[in-house]
């Protein structure tokens, strides 16, 4: 059986929250925190499940009305991205099916299907620092702050 690398997000490092059709994730190790709307959303989704890159292509290219080589083209380096950025990560697993490959997306008619969109990563820095600083300092069994631990003057 052919093992496939399965792309899936990068968790517990990374956290994320949708909104709708936009997706906020934070990668806890370094602070930056980013937006994915509209296709990179419904990636994000997909990656969130654990795919394939030839799974997740196919799901992509059932839902939006695009070329297969259009969405190759695009989706490829926007993965990546994404790898590159500490956000999702390649798992080798032996045969079986993922999530997404059991998932029944049937294609929408042609005329339902909405336009194909370059997806888009939008990173965020102004936060690293606040992000990144711990909260959590001289803890004791009674959880923070530890009362006895504050200096009075």
């Amino acid at each position: 059986m052919i093992s496939l690398p399965v792309l899936c997000t990068n968790q517990p490092t990374v956290i994320s929250e949708t909104f709708d059709d936009e997706v906020v994730a934070v990668n806890l190790s370094t602070g930056s925190y980013y937006t994915l709307e509209n296709e990179a959303a419904f990636i994000w989704t997909l990656l969130a499940q654990g795919c394939t890159e030839i799974e997740l292509l196919k799901q992509v290219e059932l839902r939006y009305e695009a070329s297969h080589p259009e969405i190759e083209r695009t989706v490829r380096p926007f993965l990546a991205e994404l790898q590159l950025e500490g956000l999702v990560t390649a798992d080798i697993r032996d045969g079986g099916e993922t999530a997404t490959a059991q998932l029944t997306a049937r294609p929408n008619p042609v005329a339902d299907r909405p336009t194909f969109s370059i997806p888009i990563l939008h990173k965020y820095t102004d936060m690293e620092e606040l992000l990144l600083i711990d909260p959590i300092h001289e803890v004791d069994d009674m959880g923070w702050p530890s009362a006895h631990s504050r200096t009075h003057e």
